[in-house]
C-alpha cells in the first residue's frame, strides 16, 4: 500500500518513462520470472471490474494474504457476472491476435516456426474459456485446473492441436459462456459501496500503523 503522500497527496511514482499519480503498478522481469506489483487501490478496482487475470487470485492458496483477499467475505463483495463479459472480451482479443486479425504484442517466433502459431498464446485462450464457464456457473475457479482441462491446455502448448482446432474449441467455449451468462446466479456488479469501505479501512489502518512506527522509532 502507498503512503498517504502517494495515494491522497500529489507525489508521483515513476518507472522508466511511465509516470503514475500515486502508485498503481510496478512491473519486474528476471531471467526466470516476471510479474507485476499492484497498489491495493488499483488491485481492488481491477477485482470489481472483473479482470479475468486478477480474478484467479481470489481462489488461490496463498503463502500470505495480509489483506484478506482470498476469503469468502471479500469474494462476496467483488465476484459478479461482469467478469463473464470480460472473459469473452479477452477471448475474442486473444483469438483475433492468434489468427492475425489483430496486432499481437508478444510473438514467440520459435513456436510459430515450429507449429505455425503461438501455442502458448493459444493455451491461454482455451484456459480463459474453461475458467470463465466454471466461474459463471459455480462462482469459483478451480486451481490448479482440473486434470482434463489442464491436459488439453498442455497439449495445445505442445503443438498437438492444429490452429483450426483451437479456434473451433474457443468458439464453442465462448458460446457456452454466453449461455452461462443468461442463467448465472452471480450478482450483476460488484458491491462498490462495500468495496469502497473495505479499501478505505485497509488504507487507514496501514497509515495509522506506519505513523506509529515512526513515533516509536523517534521515541527510541
Amino acid at each position: 500500500m502507498e503512503p498517504e503522500a502517494y495515494r491522497i497527496g500529489l507525489k508521483n511514482y515513476s518507472q522508466g518513462k511511465n509516470h503514475q499519480h500515486g502508485f498503481e503498478q510496478h512491473e519486474f522481469n528476471g531471467d526466470n520470472y516476471e510479474g507485476t506489483v499492484y497498489g491495493l487501490w488499483k488491485l481492488a478496482s481491477m477485482f470489481a471490474e472483473g479482470n479475468p487475470t486478477i480474478l484467479t487470485l481470489l481462489f488461490a492458496d496463498p503463502i500470505r494474504d495480509d489483506y484478506g483477499i482470498c476469503t469468502p467475505e471479500f469474494r462476496k463483495i467483488v465476484v459478479s457476472a461482469r467478469s463473464g463479459h470480460r472473459f469473452m472480451k479477452y477471448m475474442e482479443a486473444q483469438r483475433k491476435s492468434m489468427i492475425g486479425e489483430r496486432a499481437q504484442h508478444v510473438k514467440r517466433l520459435e513456436l510459430i516456426d515450429a507449429y505455425g502459431y503461438d501455442t502458448k498464446f493459444a493455451g491461454h485462450l482455451i484456459r480463459l474459456g474453461y475458467q470463465g464457464i466454471e466461474f459463471l456457473y459455480q462462482g469459483t475457479i478451480t486451481l490448479p485446473m482440473p486434470e482434463y482441462q489442464r491436459g488439453n491446455v498442455l497439449a495445445i502448448r505442445a503443438g498437438k492441436w492444429t490452429m483450426d482446432e483451437v479456434v473451433q474449441a474457443s468458439l464453442d467455449l465462448q458460446a457456452e459462456m454466453e449461455a452461462a451468462m443468461v442463467v448465472t446466479d452471480l450478482q450483476p456488479e460488484a458491491d462498490w459501496e462495500a468495496l469502497n469501505d473495505w479499501v478505505v479501512g485497509k488504507y487507514n489502518t496501514f497509515w495509522v500503523r506506519e505513523k506509529q512506527k515512526v513515533l516509536d522509532f523517534r521515541a527510541g
